[in-house]
């Protein structure tokens, strides 16, 4: 049985559509719905872009986690999910995949909804694919919302 379902974005458009599809799947099985993203902290931080506000930084940090909270609460509904229970949660760390897959040990969901940008063959070989990557390293069960299928 499905209580828990944990959804992740990375607050892009197409990323955001995953969000309405586990609220309504939610809704249908009375699941908990958790809304998540990951702040990528850099690896190598750099000074060299005139913007560059670093995240080691407790107070830039703070402002970020803040700031994506923000972002995942907007994409909620207004009116609240349909009764169901919905939270949002912000994690730190060094890249998405291993965000999520930390996010999944710590909340333990039945199921992980997730959007996939779509990105050709080559894309996927030159850059990887993150929803590829996660759904090979969780132990749950993956959704995944492809490119062209309507939420």
């Amino acid at each position: 049985m499905i209580k828990k379902i944990l959804v992740t974005t990375d607050c892009s458009d197409f990323g955001n559509r995953a969000v309405p599809f586990a609220l309504d799947l939610g809704s249908q099985l009375g699941a908990e719905v958790v809304l998540c993203t990951v702040i990528e902290r850099e690896k190598h931080e750099s000074m060299y872009f005139i913007d560059w506000k670093p995240l080691s930084d407790r107070k830039n940090l703070q402002k970020a986690v803040n700031s994506a909270r923000g972002m995942l609460k907007r994409v909620l509904p207004k009116g609240g999910a349909g009764g169901i229970k919905t939270s949002v949660k912000v994690i730190v760390d060094v890249n998405a995949v291993s965000g999520v897959i930390n996010c999944i040990e710590e909340l333990k969901p039945d199921l992980l909804v997730i959007a996939e940008h779509g990105m050709s063959g080559f894309q996927r070989f030159m850059m990887g694919s993150t929803a590829d990557r996660i759904v090979r390293s969780v132990p749950c069960p993956v959704l995944i919302l492809k490119t062209g299928d309507e939420s």
